[in-house]
């Protein structure tokens, strides 16, 4: 059995599945309406069923997450339990006494720091660091100092910490150099003490020679040279 279906008709039908074609395209990735532009541009894109319809508002915020693991804790900082400076002057402008060096410093003898500078106790109830008799330094709780100290002599010499009577050989500082005009020993170091009340001091070691002499002002520098000592107990 033969259909004969008429131009007109057959028209009608390729015209219908391309009507079809196109809107598969629009609707399941075409040019315009892919996944990556579903945008305003597809909302009013005319295919057989109609116009696309607005966007819909957007979802409520969904609920926060939990909370994160507590990370671990932080290095300990380095605190200073409490701090002192003591401190001599030779003869000049800003001391208006008389030296406090008027003799040297012997082999084995302590280097005089008989004046108070700032002291600190941010601890309530802790002894404070003091000075006992000019040249040796009351150290009252058990701990961890630092300790520095800067003298100028005439000569060429070495300084180092004392402690209960006995020269800590590692805080040993030292100026060898020969030029005129006065030498800067500077010394830095730790001590831990073992017992409260532990006496503290800075001297020239015994064996060494010369004495040392503490260098005034001169006739171009007018002013008093300072000695110094900081004690900081840190632990």
């Amino acid at each position: 059995m033969r259909f004969l279906i008429s131009k007109t008709k057959m028209v009608s039908i390729i015209f219908s599945l391309m009507i079809l074609l196109f809107d598969r395209q629009i609707i399941e990735g075409g040019s315009c309406c892919n996944s990556s532009t579903v945008a305003a541009s597809c909302r009013l894109v005319l295919n057989r069923f109609g116009l696309l319809g607005p966007v819909g508002a957007a979802g409520a915020t969904g609920a926060a997450g939990l909370i994160g693991l507590i990370g671990p804790q932080g290095l300990a900082g380095v605190t200073i339990a409490q701090f002192a400076m003591f401190y001599g002057l030779t003869s000049g402008t800003g001391n208006p006494g008389t030296t406090d060096y008027a003799a040297t410093v012997a082999a084995g003898a302590r280097v005089p720091f008989p004046r108070s500078g700032p002291t600190n106790i941010p601890v309530t109830g802790i002894a404070n660091i003091t000075n006992i008799d000019g040249s040796s330094f009351n150290l009252p709780v058990v701990g961890t100092y630092e300790v520095t100290f800067r003298v100028q002599t005439t000569e060429p010499g070495q300084l180092q910490l004392e402690l209960n009577g006995l020269g800590i050989a590692y805080t040993t500082a030292g100026n060898q150099n020969a030029p005129d005009g006065g030498h800067e020993i500077v010394g830095n170091s730790y001590i831990t003490t073992t017992v409260p009340n532990s006496v503290l001091a800075v001297i020239n070691p015994p064996g060494n020679s010369p004495a040392l002499t503490i260098t005034p002002a001169d006739g171009a520098s007018t002013h008093a040279n300072a000695q110094t000592i900081t004690i900081k107990q840190i632990a």
